[in-house]
């Protein structure tokens, strides 16, 4: 996205996984910015902080990208996203799954039962600061 890679130096392990984010760009239409790159959010009511892979601002939608499975913990961890973002007016969420076969699977985070991500991030977060996280309670 900041027009600086030499995809001659890419190695063949993750030259699949650039393909595939590089079609995802192409056929989303996603408007990304080098500024809208790996952005560092806190959101001090909840003492939390993360790293957002990328921004869409023009359609004001938060992007997360991964390479592996879909997980119930990629969806919390883009509803505690939202709230991080809760001043710029962020809603959209868009979980890329990128595959090594130059492929990728995208969910934008708006089936029903996805509203509850940014409840069960607060949920986590409240009991994480409580201390009430121990070894039989793992999160993540």
């Amino acid at each position: 996205d900041k027009g600086i890679l030499d995809e001659s130096t890419v190695h063949e392990r993750v030259v699949g996984y650039l393909n595939a984010y590089k079609k995802a760009k192409a056929e989303l239409c996603l408007n990304i910015h080098p500024e809208d790159i790996e952005i560092r959010v806190f959101h001090r009511g909840l003492n939390v902080c993360g790293m957002i892979d990328k921004l869409d601002r023009t359609t004001k939608t938060l992007i997360d990208i991964k390479t592996g499975i879909p997980k119930d913990e990629d969806y919390i961890q883009t509803g505690g996203y939202i709230v991080s973002l809760e001043e710029f007016d962020y809603q959209k969420r868009l979980i890329l799954y990128l595959n090594k076969n130059g492929n990728y699977k995208c969910d934008w985070c708006s089936k029903p039962e996805r509203i509850n991500d940014i409840r069960d991030f607060i949920s986590i977060n409240q009991i994480f600061n409580r201390g009430l996280v121990n070894e039989r309670f793992h999160i993540g």
